[in-house]
């Protein structure tokens, strides 16, 4: 009977040694899952930050190059004036020698 008890005895606490460890392992596991539930929330902030700054980038981008297509525009319109111009002057000077002579 003592040796019963004995053997039951160690049992019990070999038991609650494995329940120290395991409660343990809950603990160090659920510190671990709350931590990386943590840096998941900052992930997703981070990424609607990210998103939000490449939609702006990409607004000022498109703004930008129809600007810049509008003041490309202006100047091929003034180079063409210019070239009609000197073209006309070309002609009319050289109407003008003909007259001339």
């Amino acid at each position: 009977m003592q040796s019963e008890l004995a053997d039951t005895t160690a049992q019990l606490k070999t038991s609650q040694e494995h329940l120290v460890k395991a409660m343990a392992d809950v603990c160090r596991v659920s510190d671990e899952l709350l931590h990386c539930q943590q840096m998941q929330e900052q992930s997703e902030k981070q990424r609607k930050l990210l998103e939000t700054q490449l939609k702006d980038a990409e607004a000022k981008l498109d703004s930008v190059q129809a600007e810049s297509a509008h003041i490309s525009k202006k100047i091929v319109d003034k180079l063409e004036q210019r070239v009609s111009a000197c073209c006309y002057d070309s002609k009319h000077s050289r109407e003008a020698e003909l007259i001339i002579y």
